[in-house]
């Protein structure tokens, strides 16, 4: 009796995955512009603050999504790109795509964020890993397609 509702979870899951990439369709086009010289730069000093070698991080940058004029400066909005950082022998890992939070100052420049995703990396609460791969690219994966991010290929 256990095997057939843990099977009829999985078949409803799996079910309304097949109907994310129309969810996903239906999204709202969002306006993007590029990042400005010194917001990649401001944002790299501060996503890389999360990482094991933060001066030898590297960042592939996308579009950022245009800040809505009637939100307050410091609201965060969701961003996503590529990353780069050294493991714990010292040698890089290669770009694996990341989510982040980031917010603007009173100039509109996009110039603090923190990561909360990498693309392979397990969620971690109270140093503890709690989810696996996945688990966890698919959480990333969903908040960067409803930020407007679905193509990778154009990060530079």
């Amino acid at each position: 009796m256990r095997f057939w509702s843990v099977l009829s979870v999985a078949v409803l899951l799996l079910g309304g995955c097949a109907s994310s990439s129309e969810q996903i369709a239906a999204l709202p086009k969002l306006e993007m512009r590029q990042l400005t010289a010194p917001e990649k730069e401001a944002l790299r000093k501060s996503l890389s603050q999360t990482m094991k070698d933060p001066d030898a991080t590297q960042f592939k940058w996308l579009p950022v999504v245009v800040a809505r004029k009637d939100k307050p400066a410091d609201t965060p909005i969701g961003y996503c790109g590529l990353v780069n950082g050294k493991n714990s022998y010292g040698g890089y890992v290669g770009f694996k795509r990341f989510y982040a939070t980031i917010t603007r100052n009173a100039k509109d420049e996009y110039d603090r964020g923190v990561i909360q995703h990498i693309e392979g990396a397990p969620i971690t609460f109270g140093g503890t890993s709690t989810v696996g791969d996945a688990v966890e690219t698919g959480a990333m994966e969903g908040s960067c397609n409803a930020w407007g991010y679905t193509d990778f290929s154009a990060a530079s």
